[in-house]
């Protein structure tokens, strides 16, 4: 073997070990790239993820806050509605008690019943009967006449209030009933919690 072929054998050699080598690091680096493709992907895989997930809660708390901000709304206005509701009812059971003190047979009932809770609630003894002016004399004698059974032959003592819209107050000792205009709307928060109940129960059209 000459020293050209010899040449020819080594560089023959040194190419086979760049191929080898070169085949090598090519599969080295597609091997790595493909791990760090898939890392990448993986990585993306995640970042959408909690992007994904960090945007869903955002949007579940819009939601939340969008229907809790709704249901605010909704109670003001059904609240708006109620007081608007329970004034118009307030002013028409006012006018309504007037109007029945001013109907000779609505005034008769109204005072039977009072003297009825008189008879009932008060202790015997002379009373005292506080009225609005111009309350007929025939019917005042009526109310005496039905208390006569608890305070016998003594007569009620009969004031004049022009003060008083309608109703009577009855007094008897330290005992009060006051079943006036005024007095039976005094307590305006249990009235007002019946008329509500009432109107809940009333049908829509």
């Amino acid at each position: 073997m000459n020293v050209t072929e010899r040449e020819q054998e080594l560089l023959a050699v040194v190419r086979e070990y760049q191929d080898g080598e070169c085949a090598r690091v090519l599969e080295s680096a597609l091997k790595e790239g493909d791990r760090l493709i898939r890392e990448g992907r993986n990585e993306a895989r995640r970042r959408l993820r909690r992007v994904v997930s960090e945007e869903r809660e955002r949007a579940r708390n819009r939601l939340r806050s969008a229907e809790a901000e709704l249901s605010t709304r909704r109670r003001m206005h059904e609240q708006r509605s109620s007081l608007a509701l329970l004034t118009e009812a307030w002013e028409g059971l006012r006018a309504e008690l007037r109007h029945q003190w001013s109907d000779p047979e609505g005034r008769r009932r109204w005072v039977r019943q009072v003297m009825a809770e008189a008879m009932a609630n008060l202790p015997p003894g002379p009373k005292t009967l506080t009225h609005p002016s111009g309350w007929p004399q025939t019917e005042r004698m009526e109310a005496a006449l039905a208390l006569a059974g608890q305070d016998g032959d003594e007569p009620p003592t009969f004031v004049e209030d022009p003060r008083l819209e309608a109703g009577l107050v009855v007094v008897s000792g330290h005992a009060r009933l006051d079943a006036s205009l005024a007095g039976l709307l005094a307590d305006r928060v249990t009235v007002e919690a019946r008329l509500l109940a009432l109107l809940e129960r009333r049908p829509t059209r």
